[in-house]
């Protein structure tokens, strides 16, 4: 069976510590993502889900310009050596639709994404 390198997408969309709010959100409705992992020198330090930036900034938008950090949560991630099936289990549990890949767990260094949808055609194949 194949790994999540195999199928995972190398062209990451994320967000540096000290970015804005605003500027994670206007990333995101470019690129079309629900979810941005946040970075410190590529290495994964967060993550950050969209329509919770949108929510927090309808009810404070004063705040907009507050660093991603505010709203971080534990980075939920997957590792570019785990299986297809491990990946599906970890994305169904987190509830997210895309999630980031690390090169490995000692490093946390993020080396792409992997969506849903990706980890079910993996698996139909």
């Amino acid at each position: 069976m194949k790994s999540i390198s195999d199928i995972m997408d190398r062209k990451l969309v994320a967000v540096s510590s000290n970015s804005s709010l605003k500027s994670a959100l206007q990333l995101a409705k470019v690129s079309g993502v629900d979810m941005l992992p946040i970075l410190d020198n590529n290495k994964l330090i967060g993550i950050v889900k969209i329509d919770e930036i949108q929510n927090f900034i309808s009810k404070n938008p004063a705040m907009e310009g507050e660093s991603v950090q505010k709203l971080s949560k534990k980075p939920v991630f997957l590792s570019a050596d785990e299986s297809v099936q491990s990946g599906i289990d970890k994305i169904i549990k987190s509830g997210l639709s895309r999630m980031p890949v690390v090169e490995n767990q000692s490093t946390m260094r993020c080396i792409g994404t992997v969506n849903s949808t990706d980890l079910l055609r993996a698996a139909a194949k």
